[in-house]
């Protein structure tokens, strides 16, 4: 499953990069689950925003119990979280467009989970994942 993204430092404001000490490789910002209290870069209601990634218990939602409907009760919308690359167990892939993330509210608090799919046999052979984001128009 992905574990940390990078995206673009210009995305976000030099503000928001200070405030929330982000790892920072020349151009771009990296994330993961393994920072203490992780963030995504989303695209909702027509605008670039940082929620919380997940919460300490999980920071992924299968696509299979989102269609059968075992988050509905979060009232579960889908958005795109921004990203150029991303890493499945040590490898790391190019992301062309974004990943599908859905964002719910726990407890009044915005969190976004990293839409998954079973594995193509291309990308489990590349990172030996079981599990693969799914990306925005693309397929690995």
């Amino acid at each position: 499953m992905c574990v940390a993204v990078e995206f673009n430092k210009n995305e976000i404001s030099s503000s928001e990069q200070l405030k929330h000490n982000f790892r920072i490789d020349g151009d771009f910002v990296r994330v993961s689950v393994l920072d203490s209290r992780p963030v995504l870069l989303i695209r909702a209601y027509g605008e670039n925003r940082l929620v919380f990634w997940g919460n300490s218990e999980f920071f992924h939602c299968k696509k299979e119990s989102l269609t059968a409907g075992k988050w509905a009760h979060m009232q579960p919308e889908l958005v795109e979280i921004i990203a150029n690359r991303a890493q499945t167990h040590g490898t790391w892939f190019q992301v062309k467009e974004g990943i599908r993330g859905v964002l719910v509210k726990i407890r009044g608090v915005e969190q976004c989970f990293i839409l998954t799919e079973p594995s193509t046999h291309y990308f489990k052979t590349m990172t030996h994942a079981e599990r693969m984001a799914v990306l925005v128009g693309q397929v690995i």
